[in-house]
């Protein structure tokens, strides 16, 4: 089964666990809140200055920091339980859609639609510096893989404990 180079970054977001389903072998490749914001600058949610300033501000903020890096683990396992189900034809947990739901209107306020030439983009507003800015682009790009002609080829890596979640792009969907 192939997967687009370039996978929904809601996709990728999921795929920071490695063996997801095998406690022996799980490997989380976010366990701080740098670590997110060094994931978010690698996918370019982030410049490397915005980077220094979020990290900045989350280092006198640390409280604030660790309830957004929390709320971060949640989103991304809500998005894995959703994406699962739908991998296995069945209905997704009321809750993690209820989160993604939640986080998707928590954001409304500070981002705001914008055309750029021929093209029309989501853009920040909120504070530049604000801890969970980088979670925008993750919710968008969640919500906008739920609501699309894309959500028929996920898949689940069938092997024991991988619980990758993979957009299949071949032809025959195999």
């Amino acid at each position: 089964m192939n997967q687009d180079d370039n996978p929904p970054l809601c996709v990728d977001f999921v795929n920071t666990v490695e063996w997801r389903n095998d406690p022996a072998h799980r490997e989380d490749k976010l366990n701080i809140f740098d670590d997110l914001v060094s994931w978010a600058q690698k996918h370019d949610l982030l410049s490397a200055s915005t980077a220094r300033k979020v990290l900045h501000r989350g280092h006198e903020h640390s409280r604030v920091a660790v309830h957004v890096f929390d709320r971060a683990l949640r989103l991304r396992d809500a998005i894995y339980q959703v994406l699962s189900a739908t991998a296995a034809h069945r209905e997704a947990p009321v809750a993690d859609l209820k989160f993604i739901s939640e986080s998707a209107a928590s954001f409304a306020e500070r981002v705001t639609l914008q055309q750029v030439s021929t093209e029309f983009r989501w853009e920040w507003r909120g504070e530049g510096d604000a801890l969970d800015r980088l979670l925008w682009p993750v919710v968008q790009s969640t919500t906008a893989l739920l609501t699309s002609d894309l959500l028929h080829r996920i898949r689940e890596c069938e092997g024991p404990g991988c619980g990758w979640i993979i957009l299949d792009t071949t032809k025959n969907r195999s």
